[in-house]
């Protein structure tokens, strides 16, 4: 083989290999969608199906966070038609091995060896299957892109695609912000090339503002004013749960660790790799402040998760360590190759295993834990129901996209009439559904006791079922 094919060959290979391992990932784990994404899932069926952007028809509430996902779903099943999950599944996988991908490619021009650990490091994260459905893979494509190609100087596609991101997830906000004052601190100059993804944010701020009276989704309202676990303390525990049933998993957060005080002591922020990290230290400060704990929350952390334990792995393969200075400088070279192959091999080796791991204990479920008790009942109100009866849950992802009924969202994140009452906690939400609305089914969680006396009290409803004897069933008397 010639100097030009292994120049082509190499990365070439590199690129297929992340592909395999993301069709591997999401051959494991494609079915286990969370209930969330089910939301954005029957957003994206009612657009497909003509009834606009709508949760339920007729009723113009924007309930998703997602906006960009959503009509990304929508686009293609409208011309394929085919289910939502199967669509999210195929565009996740895309998504996850695109992100991988451009990983390898921003660290590579400086760490050949380093750039391909840092990708397949990222590829195999066992927190990767907390959000599967979510709009998570396709954020991190993007996020991933976007910084790649302002660090190739392409500056203007880098605006675009910064917009399109914000429009995924409107918190990336903080990646326009970072560039903004990257520019204005750096450079010296106005960044005119974030125009263009500006005027794509600004579209669809004056668009949603007009359909449905905000561009803020009712969704993340209610859950900035709902009772949540804090971001920080969350994460923790994620943390936490991960070691306690992975033992082993406590040498990656090491080396972040090991990573993290590298960096504040050397404050060597490499232009590959440093807005990374600068974004994830804002988004971490951010998220501290205003978010809950939920999974996909920490999704935009994973790409700097993975520097800092590349940096870790550096500075643990530096030959002074475990040497004296005075040895050779060409041996000192290849004991840390050696070692960092080492280290590079351990950790992707222990992640795979998690995976695997986790595929044993997952084989044969679909969606989540809630997903069976959900499913059951959601196809008794579809086939016991006409299409004007109303279901009132606090969870509605799996219920609402799986019976087609018209939803009472008790948690407010698509009813905006419950709004008021959400930070009041789930048992003055629940009643003033019930007051309101008067569904004509009712779920709560059967170990919930009040919830269970709070729906007794009207008199109008008898438990008709409990479901995997998790949720029951409440249906209204004739």
């Amino acid at each position: 083989m010639n100097k030009n094919w292994k120049i082509i060959f190499k990365p070439f290979l590199i690129w297929f290999l992340l592909a395999v391992l993301s069709i591997f990932f999401f051959n494991i784990f494609g079915n286990l969608a969370q209930d969330d994404a089910f939301i954005t899932f029957r957003y994206a069926k009612n657009i497909a199906s003509g009834y606009g952007f709508v949760y339920n028809n007729g009723e113009w509430v924007l309930g998703t966070t997602t906006p960009l996902y959503t009509l990304v779903l929508a686009v293609v099943a409208f011309f394929s038609n085919p289910d939502i999950l199967r669509i999210s599944i195929v565009i996740n996988t895309i998504s996850l091995w695109l992100a991988a991908g451009f990983l390898y490619e921003m660290v590579k021009s400086f760490d050949k060896q380093g750039a391909i650990f840092i990708s397949f490091f990222f590829i195999t994260s066992p927190f990767l299957r907390n959000f599967v459905g979510m709009e998570s893979y396709f954020m991190l494509f993007l996020l991933i892109l976007t910084v790649y190609l302002y660090r190739q100087k392409i500056s203007w596609v880098a605006g675009v695609t910064n917009g399109l991101l914000v429009l995924v997830r409107y918190e990336m906000i903080f990646l326009s912000l970072l560039f903004f004052l990257w520019e204005i601190w750096k450079k010296k100059k106005f960044p005119y090339w974030m125009v263009p993804g500006g005027i794509l944010v600004l579209g669809w701020i004056i668009y949603a503002t007009l359909v449905f009276g905000s561009p803020i989704p009712l969704s993340a309202s209610a859950k900035l004013i709902a009772p949540k676990h804090s971001f920080l303390l969350g994460g923790a525990a994620y943390l936490y749960l991960l070691v306690k049933e992975y033992p082993a998993a406590i040498i990656m957060i090491l080396f972040a660790l090991a990573g993290l005080l590298s960096l504040v002591k050397k404050r060597d922020l490499k232009k590959e790799y440093g807005l990374i990290l600068l974004f994830s230290f804002l988004y971490t400060v951010a998220a501290a402040l205003t978010a809950g704990a939920f999974p996909w929350y920490y999704a935009p952390l994973l790409p700097g998760f993975s520097v800092l334990v590349l940096l870790g792995i550096n500075t643990f393969s530096n030959p002074k360590i475990f040497f004296t200075p005075q040895k050779p400088h060409k041996k000192n070279s290849q004991i840390k190759k050696t070692i960092r192959i080492i280290c590079f091999v351990i950790l992707i080796s222990i992640q795979l295993f998690l995976l695997g791991n986790s595929f044993v204990l997952t084989k044969d479920q679909f969606g989540d834990s809630r997903y069976a008790a959900y499913k059951q009942i959601a196809d008794y109100v579809r086939l016991d129901s006409n299409r004007q009866a109303t279901l009132a849950s606090f969870e509605i992802g799996y219920l609402g996209y799986f019976s087609n009924r018209y939803i009472i969202d008790i948690a407010g994140l698509v009813t905006p009439g419950l709004l008021p009452w959400v930070d009041e906690g789930a048992e003055k939400t629940l009643y003033h559904a019930i007051r309101l609305y008067s569904p004509d089914y009712v779920v709560i969680p059967c170990q919930n006791q009040k919830q269970s006396e709070i729906i007794e009290d009207f008199n109008r409803y008898q438990l008709k079922s409990k479901y995997e004897k998790q949720f029951c069933l409440y249906e209204k008397l004739s």
